[in-house]
């Protein structure tokens, strides 16, 4: 991982006394509480739509946003009107020990795939603010809801704006033919030639778009006039990564793949590019994997006048893997120690009176050359066709590095006095000389030798589930018991280790269970939840290694009983008048310990039938043993010991069951199976008691069963 003396500097936070950290938890917090600690927490931040409460700001103040907990469309945006100091920035960000559900996860801001009014989830109007560790989703724009400076985060011209650790993905936009542009960006500074950006950084964040239909993208700038990022994973974007100000910065990021724009036609000579320069000065991009773009890898000089290029693997490149652009003058490009891997096209071109200096570069694949450049100094550089690699060793699936202190890279190089590290940090050199490319056969972080660079760990993707939330009403994602599905995920590895993932889940905070395992790319999840499952909640896992460290992304999926047939009336079991000793814990009522019909809880619930005819009375219940089973059951009247009793089939967890009734039976052989109730128009009251201890009643249904058959004749055999 990349790492920048400017990055670690910016996290030491020196906080002012009168600060104050205040946690912002939407599902349950209320703006009325002070908002100083977990349990007295608002439900927005003072700078959000419909913030309801009141507050003081001081310079340094830190939001804490609950992890797991998703703010609404109408929240949005947040307008940050005032920011912290030198002495230590204002934080919008997470508390990693709190959050809903069994395990950390990001609190999430979704806009739901409509406009929102502010056009952002946050514009930041002052300097010193931090943005730690939120997810951003649903993003939607059209025609109507667009500007320039359309983004997810509009930082604007402030100043030590730092944006670390956040995913940013799932966006969407209306169509082309109803005027819709490609006008969004991931974070978007000021476009004016004057912009400094000082402090301003993005790190260690994923933007991650959409491919649609037709192969085609929409974001005109993961990163767009904002001026250094570090350590970002970016793909399926219009354009990666365009920094502006005299001294830019790409470290560390994995860009690509880089798509063409549902925008057509427009413009992909000029764009989609993986890194284009648009400020003037000095730009550095180096450490970086820039992978599948369509038009030029890095485009620099937009304007601009100097630029370092070192230490990059450049690979599916069409057609252009590095040019600089002299429209803005004449300048010096210094390309070191990459390795590039393009096609048939020029490798860098431009035709203009820009200067270069190329050493040590590994170049792989078609001709072209340096046309345009003077003057030109370039030594020390290997170039290979694709087969030559790779007979040598260079392939894919090794991201084209080295495999024996024998291969032609190796050693082979001039000393750049400029840097001493390789792409994956390992220090350079390691044996006789400097390796050409952007690899340094058998070093580590810190000059050792060993074989191998310093790993990298997998990057996992979300885990999708491909069922719709069936209840609105109910925070996160919600499934029917008896609902199959299909549960996704992928992984990536930067130093191309070999990797091995399991699907794993959890029940109500239970023990890990492993339900499929394998290696290479991770296969898809079939699952079907269980009857039993009703009043759940799954916590799916996707846990990828790469032998030394694992990753891993999840999915909570809460489990629901489906609803009943058409023409059934249905009410919670605590709707109802709970008398004691009865309780009611949580959405189902029970009684501690074995009463009599007469001394056990009471519930009655009033109803209406519009449809008069023969009705089953169906239970969500849990009945786990035999001393766990049955209640007294009636309609408009007191149920009758012991003809009255329902006794209750053993379910596994919560399960549907339909009232039948003991009559003359016993216990194990109820007379009436089911109890069907012949039930006038008009108000009735169904009345449940208490029974035995620890049977459990969530839902209750009315099912209204179907006329029997009219004029049935038996006709002889012919």
């Amino acid at each position: 991982m990349m790492k920048s003396s400017v990055l670690l500097a910016s996290l030491v936070i020196a906080f002012n006394v009168s600060a104050t950290t205040y946690f912002i938890d939407y599902s349950a917090g209320s703006d009325s509480s002070s908002g100083t600690s977990t349990s007295s927490s608002w439900q927005r931040h003072p700078f959000m739509k419909g913030f309801a409460g009141s507050y003081t700001h001081h310079a340094g103040d830190r939001f804490i946003f609950k992890g797991g907990v998703t703010w609404p469309n109408a929240c949005f945006n947040i307008s940050v009107s005032a920011g912290g100091t030198a002495a230590g920035s204002d934080y919008y960000g997470v508390d990693r020990t709190w959050f809903s559900g069994t395990s950390w996860a990001r609190p999430i801001f979704n806009a739901a795939g409509a406009p929102m009014a502010g056009l952002s989830y946050i514009s930041i109007n002052t300097d010193y603010v931090t943005v730690d560790g939120i997810e951003f989703t649903g993003f939607y724009w059209d025609s109507t809801h667009t500007s320039w400076n359309l983004s997810m985060i509009s930082p604007g011209a402030s100043q030590y704006i730092t944006v670390i650790n956040c995913y940013m993905h799932n966006w969407s936009h209306d169509s082309y033919a109803n005027g819709c542009r490609d006008d969004m960006s991931i974070i978007c500074g000021p476009s004016s030639g004057t912009y400094q950006g000082l402090g301003n950084y993005i790190s260690n964040c994923v933007i991650m778009g959409t491919v649609e239909a037709g192969g085609y993208g929409s974001c005109r700038g993961g990163i767009y006039q904002f001026p250094r990022a570090y350590n970002c994973t970016i793909g399926n974007v219009v354009d990666g990564c365009l920094p502006n100000t005299a001294n830019a910065e790409v470290a560390g990021c994995t860009i690509g793949p880089i798509l063409a724009s549902f925008q057509q036609p427009y413009d992909n000579q000029d764009h989609p590019n993986g890194v284009e320069q648009l400020g003037g000065g000095t730009i550095s991009i180096h450490h970086n994997i820039i992978h599948d773009t369509v038009a030029i890898t890095i485009f620099v000089g937009n304007p601009g006048n100097l630029a370092y290029i070192y230490d990059n693997l450049i690979y599916n490149s069409q057609p252009i893997p590095i040019q600089a652009d002299g429209r803005s003058g004449a300048g010096q490009m210094f390309v070191y120690n990459n390795t590039i891997v393009y096609g048939s096209g020029a490798l860098a071109n431009n035709g203009t009176s820009w200067s270069l200096v190329a050493q040590n570069n590994h170049f792989i694949g078609g001709g072209g050359g340096f046309g345009g450049y003077s003057p030109v100094t370039q030594d020390h550089n290997l170039t290979q066709t694709a087969s030559a690699a790779t007979s040598a060793g260079y392939t894919s699936g090794n991201l084209w590095q080295p495999t024996s202190a024998t291969s032609p890279t190796v050693d082979q190089g001039t000393i750049v006095a400029m840097f001493n590290t390789d792409r994956l940090n390992g220090s350079r050199p390691f044996g006789a000389a400097w390796d050409i490319g952007a690899y340094e056969y058998g070093a580590t972080v810190g000059g050792g030798g060993g074989g191998g660079s310093t790993n990298v760990a997998p990057v996992v993707s979300p885990v999708i589930q491909n069922a719709a939330d069936v209840d609105a009403l109910t925070a996160g994602l919600q499934v029917y018991t008896g609902t199959a599905v299909q549960l996704t995920g992928s992984a990536t590895d930067a130093n191309h280790d070999p990797l091995t993932w399991q699907w794993i889940y959890t029940v109500n905070s239970g023990a890990e269970v492993i339900a499929q395992s394998g290696s290479g790319s991770v296969a898809p999840m079939n699952y079907v939840y269980p009857t039993s499952a009703a009043g759940s909640t799954y916590v799916w896992i996707l846990r990828v290694s790469d032998g030394q460290v694992a990753s891993q992304s999840q999915l909570t999926v809460g489990v629901e009983a489906p609803p009943p047939p058409p023409g059934s009336l249905t009410f919670s079991a605590t709707s109802g008048s709970i008398t004691a000793p009865f309780v009611v814990n949580g959405t189902y009522i029970s009684q501690p310990s074995q009463t009599t019909v007469t001394t056990g809880g009471r519930a009655a619930y009033t109803f209406t039938i519009t449809n008069a005819g023969s009705y089953v009375i169906q239970g969500l219940l849990n009945a786990p043993s035999d001393a766990a089973n049955s209640f007294y059951v009636n309609i408009d009247a007191e149920p009758q010991d012991p003809s009255m009793v329902w006794q209750i089939p053993l379910t596994s967890g919560f399960e549907n069951r339909i009232v039948n009734w003991q009559g003359a039976g016993t216990y194990d052989n109820p007379q009436f199976v089911p109890k069907i109730f012949t039930l006038a128009n008009g108000t009735h009251q169904l009345i449940i008691r208490g029974r035995e201890a620890n049977t459990q009643l969530d839902t209750i249904s009315f099912i209204k069963l179907p006329p029997a058959p009219q004029n049935l004749h038996v006709v002889a055999a012919p």
